[in-house]
C-alpha cells in the first residue's frame, strides 16, 4: 500500500528502545533496591506503550510486531524483542504471564505453536524462543546461558 510505505516509522526497533530495555534489565540485575520489579515492569510497559503512540501503522505496534512472520520486521525488531524476552525470562512465571497479557501478547504456548509452524517452512524466521526459559535463540548456533 503505497499510503502506508509514506508514513514515517517510530520508535519501536529503534537502537534506543533496545537500549532502554537493555538498561532497564541491567539494572534490574542488581538488585530489587535499585529497581524494583513492579518499578521495572510499569517503566517497560511506559516504554511499549510511548513506542506504540511513535508508530503509525498497526503493524508496526508492539503486539503486532512481536508476533509478525514478515521477515523485514522480525529482522528489525529482533534485538529489541530479545531484550523483552530476557526480562521475561528474570521474572516469575506469573509475573511474565500477567505482563504479556497486559501488552496484548499471546500466552506463550500458543507463541511457541506459531515458532514451530514458523520453523516447518523453509523461508520461516530462523529466531526461536527455547520452551523452557523463553529465550531467543537463532536455530544454526548453540543456545547460550547467562550463568
Amino acid at each position: 500500500n503505497e499510503g502506508e510505505s509514506a508514513k514515517k516509522n517510530g520508535t519501536m526497533t529503534s537502537s534506543a528502545h533496545e537500549c532502554f530495555v537493555m538498561l532497564l534489565n541491567e539494572w534490574s540485575r542488581i538488585g530489587n533496591q535499585i529497581l524494583p520489579r513492579d518499578t521495572l515492569l510499569d517503566f517497560v510497559a511506559q516504554g511499549v506503550k510511548a513506542s506504540n503512540e511513535s508508530e503509525s501503522r498497526d503493524s508496526r505496534k508492539f503486539a503486532s510486531i512481536w508476533t509478525t512472520t514478515k521477515q523485514s520486521r522480525v529482522a528489525a525488531f529482533e534485538q529489541v524483542k530479545s531484550q523483552y524476552i530476557k526480562m521475561l525470562s528474570s521474572l516469575p512465571a506469573a509475573n511474565a504471564a500477567q505482563w504479556r497479557t497486559k501488552m496484548g501478547l499471546p500466552p506463550l504456548e500458543d507463541e511457541h505453536a506459531t515458532s514451530k509452524s514458523r520453523e516447518s517452512h523453509p523461508a520461516s524466521a530462523k529466531a526461536t524462543e527455547d520452551t523452557s526459559t523463553g529465550k531467543e535463540t537463532n536455530d544454526s548456533t548453540p543456545m547460550q546461558t547467562d550463568d
